[in-house]
């Protein structure tokens, strides 16, 4: 409440000051992925398992979560991508936050990176050369057919066995849940609440799911731990369970605002921002984590509170 309530008494800030606090940002968050990389190195070649190079393990070091890590690193690949000229340093911190996005492999922020990445060079094909134009997307064709060499769970996870999860009346002891099908799973809980306990419009309560979400489990012998450790890993049905229909349509509200004000100003960068929220509501309860509510908190006020009536420097595509 107190972040909100600030941000009406700081004056706006410029666009130049707005690129001056992304550009540390960006630089601040290739440091932390620096870091992390080059310890889980040192414990590939100390141990030869690369364990320690992908996922929570590579940020385990500071027992951070590897989505909340994607979703700071994309938002300093976007800015950089974006809003800054392409000279040396800047295209080797854009190459260094590629790869760490890669490593942390977050699906939900990847895939939808892709698409914006995509539609960019769409956009800007006309400017950009048919040469680097190719070779760019040999290259992410590339990367992407060696990761996934590497990485399978990656696009396996990716599709579930829906009619098992959303039939099942019993699962075994050793039953495995993967991302995909936790959420699905969670969905069926979602619209089962709904119909058994009056709670569209007002809810559970904030933080009141955690034991509603345990009872399920433990009436389909879902096995342990599932329950209790994991929430629903979806916003849109965290807010749907926790304070109802109108809650979840001051959420969607705000990102369409959000949206509204990007396209409004001509801001790619904005538009990215928004987008990879909008997706990341679907797959994590953002709002049940501290970081993810000061990052969104943050992040919203901070790009409301750019004035764009000075000119002196153009948030968006133009002759980057």
């Amino acid at each position: 409440m107190i972040i909100p309530i600030l941000f009406l008494f700081i004056p706006k800030f410029s666009l130049d000051e707005i690129k001056r606090i992304f550009r540390y940002f960006s630089f601040v968050m290739g440091g932390f992925a620096i870091i992390f990389i080059t310890i889980g190195l040192l414990h590939f070649i100390k141990t030869g398992s690369l364990v320690n190079l992908t996922q929570h393990e590579l940020v385990s070091p500071l027992d951070l979560n590897r989505i909340y890590v994607s979703l700071f690193s994309v938002a300093a690949f976007f800015y950089m991508l974006f809003n800054e000229k392409k000279n040396l340093l800047n295209k080797f911190l854009i190459a260094l936050l590629v790869v760490f996005l890669l490593l942390l492999s977050s699906k939900s922020i990847l895939i939808t990176t892709l698409v914006i990445v995509f539609f960019y060079f769409l956009l800007k094909w006309k400017s950009i050369s048919v040469l680097k134009i190719t070779l760019f997307f040999t290259l992410i064709v590339s990367i992407l057919l060696v990761f996934l060499k590497f990485n399978p769970k990656f696009y396996t996870e990716l599709f579930p066995r829906f009619s098992e999860i959303v039939t099942g009346q019993n699962y075994k002891k050793n039953y495995y849940f993967n991302g995909s099908e936790l959420r699905l799973l969670y969905t069926r809980f979602l619209y089962e609440f709904e119909n058994e306990e009056p709670i569209l419009f007002s809810g559970f309560g904030l933080g009141a799911t955690q034991e509603k979400i345990n009872e399920k489990c433990i009436k389909y012998n879902v096995p342990e731990g599932y329950g209790t450790e994991f929430n629903f890993h979806s916003q849109y049905n965290q807010t749907l369970a926790e304070v109802g229909v109108f809650g979840f349509i001051i959420l969607v509200y705000s990102l369409y605002i959000g949206f509204k004000f990007a396209i409004k100003n001509k801001s790619p960068f904005i538009i990215a921002v928004f987008m990879i929220f909008s997706i990341l509501f679907f797959t994590e309860s953002v709002f049940n984590r501290q970081r993810g509510v000061y990052f969104f908190l943050f992040m919203y006020f901070l790009l409301f509170n750019i004035d764009f009536s000075k000119k002196e420097i153009e948030l968006n595509f133009n002759n980057r």
